[in-house]
């Protein structure tokens, strides 16, 4: 087992976390990674240094390297939520939704209002097809996070594969008005105007989705079924063009 480097002392390993993190950060990845291993290898059992290590490793797709990692921070502290967060991120990513889903739950055992926890669930519950479930934790992370676009949008999009597109539509908005210049957004706020009857405002909001990314078949489809809707054919016809 490795062991400290007595030469090292606490305050240097804190002063290296501190400026990993700040190019982590900054997305300087090569930089943080060679404070993580400076900092391992100082301790080699510092949790802190073990899971941001480990984050950064699944950032950037290495998630059987981020669960060794992180699985090794958890073992030194099993009572941190965020470790749980990410390890079940990392398995997710790897096709492993059961332990995904575990994972999270333990999170939440230890910190039940965690917004990240509450909508990384209510994703895994969706992919598996509960969403009475994923609408439940959904709700709970815009609870925790009103003002995260992310999680306004998973609730938005799960209640629209139940069906409630009117519920789904302040959601939506809300998510539109954070992020403004976001045409995934956009384009499932016109999705949900348009479902309500408000062509007017759908048609609105998709142009200006197009305008953000304007070779989007998607977008230029969606905008057309709008267009058709409100009688106007011949602009539908060539939004159709498009695809």
């Amino acid at each position: 087992m490795a062991k400290k480097n007595p030469k090292m002392g606490a305050k240097a390993v804190d002063r290296w976390l501190a400026d990993a993190a700040k190019h982590h950060r900054a997305g300087q990845s090569a930089e943080a990674e060679l404070l993580y291993r400076k900092i391992l290898a100082a301790d080699p059992t510092n949790a802190e240094g073990l899971h941001r290590f480990g984050l950064l490793a699944h950032q950037h797709g290495r998630n059987d390297v981020a669960l060794e990692l992180i699985a090794r921070a958890i073992a030194q502290n099993p009572g941190h939520p965020d470790y749980y967060n990410s390890f079940g991120a990392a398995l997710w990513a790897i096709g492993r939704p059961v332990e995904a889903e575990a994972s999270y739950r333990r999170g939440l055992e230890l910190s039940p209002a965690s917004a990240e926890l509450n909508n990384n669930l209510s994703n895994a519950l969706r992919g598996k097809g509960d969403l009475e479930g994923a609408v439940a934790y959904a709700r709970a992370a815009v609870a925790a996070a009103p003002d995260s676009a992310d999680i306004q949008v998973t609730l938005a999009d799960t209640l629209v594969l139940q069906g409630k597109n009117a519920e789904a539509l302040p959601h939506f908005q809300r998510a539109a008005d954070l992020n403004p210049q976001d045409a995934g957004i956009l384009n499932g706020l016109g999705l949900a105007l348009c479902a309500a009857g408000r062509l007017d405002e759908a048609q609105a909001v998709h142009k200006r989705a197009l305008s953000l990314v304007p070779q989007s078949p998607d977008l230029h489809r969606n905008l057309g079924i709008v267009l058709h809707r409100a009688g106007n054919y011949a602009a539908a016809e060539i939004g159709r063009a498009h695809v």
